[in-house]
């Protein structure tokens, strides 16, 4: 399957085209219906898709590096593993040892792993799902920042403020 963008062609392997299309229908589907206007503008559509294909990128040179050996299958599973619960418990899970307890690893093993698959610290990607929430937040509802803050798992708007200052 390949997806086209603006001036490239993005080739995916036909073993993962059933969940792409999955995924991309499911985006597509969260996109209608997190927003309270009927229509939403094509620039957040845009932003989206951008989003969703970058993560898609992401995946597949993690498949490439897989298929070359260059990453252990083990730290791989690891890394899924992590990105779903990263997933589901982002609001209310904020640091490393969190998740390294709940895989029944050590966070310095867990940090190795994920270094390993996406060059990034487990702590980033976790701020990287909470500031993606953010964006989401911004642009399709109008909350408050309090509301926001709380959605985002923080105590209160200081805290929320000092977290996206740094």
């Amino acid at each position: 399957m390949e997806l086209f963008t603006k001036n490239h062609i993005i080739s995916v392997t036909s073993n993962r085209t059933e969940e792409i299309l999955k995924a991309s229908t499911n985006l597509l589907c969260s996109m209608c219906k997190d927003s309270h206007d009927r229509f939403i503008s094509q620039e957040i559509k845009k932003m989206e898709m951008f989003i969703f294909l970058l993560r898609l990128l992401e995946c597949e040179e993690i498949q490439h590096n897989i298929s070359t050996n260059i990453i252990n299958r083990n730290t791989y599973q690891i890394f899924l593993q992590f990105q779903k619960m990263v997933d589901e418990k982002y609001q209310s899970l904020h640091k490393v040892q969190a998740y390294s307890k709940l895989l029944n690893i050590s966070p310095k093993h867990l940090t190795k792993c994920i270094r390993e698959n996406t060059g990034k610290s487990p702590l980033q990607i976790i701020n990287q799902r909470r500031v993606l929430q953010l964006q989401r937040l911004l642009l399709f509802y109008r909350l408050r920042i309090k509301e926001i803050a709380l959605n985002l798992g923080f105590i209160d708007t200081f805290h929320f403020v000092k977290f996206f200052k740094k």
